[in-house]
Formats: C-alpha cells, structure tokens, sequence
C-alpha cells in the first residue's frame, strides 16, 4: 500500500515544484499584493488591465530574468507576455508612463548589462535588493494608488511595501550566499554574515510593524484595528520563516515559503476586510 502511494506524492510535489519555479506563482503575488494596496488604502479598484498588466509584466520580468540564466521554459513565451503587457499599456494612463518606464529600466538592468561591457545591477550586491524591492513598490503599490487623494496612505503603503520586500530580498541572497561570494558579489549576506542579516531583516520587519502600529495612531483616515492585527501577524510569520533560513534550505522552501508571505499577507488582509464588511 505505501509503495503503491509513492509515485503520486512524488508527482504532486514535481507538480509543486514547477508550479513555484514557473514565475506564475510569483505573479500571482504581485497581482494580490496590487490588489492589497487598494484594499488597505481605501482606494479605488483598479481596473482588470491593470492587473492583467501587473500579472504579465512581472511573468515576463523573471521569465526573462531565468532565460538569460541559461535555462526555463522557451524565450518566445517571455516575448508574448511582454508584447500582450504592452498593448495594454495605453489604458493604464498617461501619469503612470514614467513610473513604468523607470521600473522597466531597472528591471533591464538586473538582469541585463545597461550598455556592453557594463555589470548588471544584481552584481552590485547592496544594489540588488534595493531595487528589487523598488520595482516591486512601484509596480505594487505606487502605480495602483497614483490617483490617491491621500499622499499620507500612498507614502504609508509603500514604505511599508518597500520594506517587506526587502526583507524577502535579503533572505533570498541568503540562499545564494556562496555563489555569490564565489563570484565577487558582496551582497548584505556576503558582507554580515548570514547571523548579522538575520538580525538586519529583523530590524526591519519590526520597522514595518512600527509603520502598521502608528498609522492606527496616527493616520488622518480611520484605520481597522484588524487590518493593524492582520499586518502585524504576516510580520510574525515572516520573522518565523526568516528565522529558518540560518540553515539550509531546499530551494522549494525560498520559492514557496518566502516568496509566500507575500501571498499570506494577502490573505490575511482580505480575510480580515472580508470579516468587517460582513
């Protein structure tokens, strides 16, 4: 009977696994964590192009990302995500263009070298979490809340974004630490230690809770306790997952775990507005 289970566990876990590597997974996040900002900020939705934008761009920024790497699935997949995001990009607005135009920029040049002879910007190793972080505050939280009346929540959402990010960010470099100090790239990890980046994440995760603590303090607009609770808690679990990365881990636990919480806090977010609407 257990031998005759195997084969299907062993299916469902590939099945897992390329589900996670794909990029659709990672895209999906960043189309919760867009919807996410409105949610929190109050703002208007955003129409269904925009996130069906969001949902490709980001697809096609790591697919491309994975292609110039050497491996992944065919480039010409990358190039219809691409080429579908840009037929879309009239309909995002006028005043989203330089926004756009500057989170493309950086997304080039991560994985590809501005001019020949040049070194992309994850071989800056305290530039590639920086602007990871940035273009996922912009795509994410910036471009959906540009309409905004309310500069103080814009400015709340993405500082907060920013440091979420960022601490997923530096757990990723954790994961690649010794190829990264095996080819010169000093990264925050390379340059603290594993011990000492830990001790950084945590430092900024309990900023990112400070930000949800005043701005139900602080903040103009009337602000949900549980929205606070349901931010503070994806904190907590992320400073858990974080915490695990001190030792070895598979690379399923960085592309399912970490990447995750940021699809938890989309979760707990909506959970929670769902229970006060209702």
């Amino acid at each position: 009977m257990a031998d005759a289970l195997r084969p299907p566990m062993h299916g469902l876990s590939r099945f897992i696994h390329l589900t996670l590597a794909s990029q659709g997974f990672i895209a999906l996040c960043a189309v919760a964590l867009t919807h996410q900002s409105t949610q929190v900020a109050r703002a208007h939705e955003s129409s269904p192009a925009f996130y069906l934008f969001v949902l490709l761009a980001t697809f096609s920024a790591y697919r491309f990302h994975a292609h110039v790497r050497g491996g992944g699935l065919s480039p010409w997949i990358t190039a219809a995500a691409v080429a579908v995001a840009c037929v879309l990009l009239p309909e995002l607005g006028q005043s989203r263009a330089g926004w756009l135009a500057l989170a493309a920029c950086l997304t080039w040049g991560y994985s590809m070298p501005f001019w020949p002879g040049t070194r992309r910007i994850r071989e800056f190793g305290l530039a590639k979490p920086l602007v990871l972080a940035g273009v996922w505050t912009l795509v994410t939280a910036v471009l959906p809340l540009l309409g905004s009346d309310d500069a103080w929540i814009l400015l709340l959402v993405a500082t907060r974004r920013f440091l979420f990010i960022f601490v997923l960010a530096i757990a990723f470099d954790i994961r690649d630490t010794t190829a990264d100090a095996q080819s010169g790239i000093a990264t925050v990890p390379v340059r603290l230690g594993i011990r000492r980046s830990i001790g950084l994440m945590r430092g900024l995760l309990g900023l990112f809770a400070a930000l949800c603590v005043l701005n139900l303090i602080l903040s103009p607009v009337p602000t949900s306790p549980w929205l606070t609770i349901a931010l503070l808690g994806s904190a907590v679990v992320t400073w858990v997952a974080i915490e695990r990365t001190q030792q070895p881990r598979r690379p399923a636990y960085y592309l399912g775990c970490i990447d995750g919480m940021m699809l938890l806090q989309c979760i707990l977010v909506w959970s929670v507005g769902a229970l006060a609407s209702g």
